[in-house]
């Protein structure tokens, strides 16, 4: 995905609530991080996380992964940053306004997702 690529009409009709990172798998979307890597270390367990399990270091793997995985929250989480985070949001919201806008001009052209119409997809995440 590009930036803020997670708004287009494509990505928002996989993953309705906009959240990055996702993951199409097996006819399902993982929209959660920690979601996403703990089935990619059960199901497509790369070399290190292997060796680790075989040598019964599975539980310090999963540990160190929560560790990231509040990491991450912090580093992405505007919040954290006071008065700041809302203009920090602004960029985000005008996409959001513009890909609204398309959507209620394209109206029908457009699937709709969870029952919902794309422009109330929209909305909901403004909202």
């Amino acid at each position: 995905l590009g930036v803020e690529g997670q708004y287009d009409f494509e990505c928002a009709q996989l993953n309705p609530n906009m959240t990055v990172p996702f993951l199409e798998v097996e006819d399902k979307v993982i929209t959660d991080s920690r979601l996403i890597a703990d089935h990619l270390f059960q199901k497509y367990p790369g070399a290190g996380d292997r060796k680790a399990i075989s040598e019964g270091q599975k539980e310090s793997v999963i540990a160190f992964v929560d560790t990231i995985a509040e990491w991450d929250e912090a580093v992405w989480c505007f919040t954290h940053i006071g008065e700041q985070a809302s203009m920090a949001n602004i960029p985000r919201y005008m996409k959001l306004h513009q890909q609204a806008l398309l959507a209620n001009q394209k109206g029908s052209e457009l699937p709709l997702v969870d029952g919902m119409s794309m422009e109330d997809v929209y909305l909901k995440k403004i909202a």
